[in-house]
């Protein structure tokens, strides 16, 4: 689901081996920590596989489609987003992935982050 406040990210590239997919999403994931720290976004980690996360709560989800050599990676940056618009047109799923023996935090644009996000993107 896409709203105000969310920014789509696509990167198509040949790359040399078919199998390293974790390898290229780690890669490229890599590249969006250090840009965002460079604009004040800091203690971003990876989360999961290919996810990224602030105090563990998801501001970045992220797919990969691969057909032989090439590579389409698509990322989606929760910026500045109403998450009550998740709950409302998205149903919560049967089954909720795990993170130390407790239940996943969610994502994080929650009010408060969203005035912090706002105050570190006018820098």
């Amino acid at each position: 689901m896409l709203s105000p406040g969310q920014v789509v990210l696509a990167l198509v590239a040949e790359v040399g081996s078919p199998f390293r997919n974790r390898e290229y999403a780690a890669e490229i994931n890599g590249w969006f920590i250090e840009a965002l720290a460079s604009v004040g976004v800091a203690s971003v980690t990876r989360e999961g596989i290919s996810d990224l996360a602030i105090g563990g709560r998801k501001i970045l989800g992220t797919s990969i489609y691969r057909r032989r050599l090439a590579l389409f990676y698509q990322a989606s940056l929760l910026v500045s987003c109403d998450v009550a618009l998740f709950s409302r047109y998205l149903a919560m799923p049967s089954r909720v992935p795990t993170t130390g023996g407790e239940e996943a935090t969610g994502i994080s644009a929650r009010p408060s982050d969203r005035k912090a996000a706002g105050r570190r993107r006018r820098m």
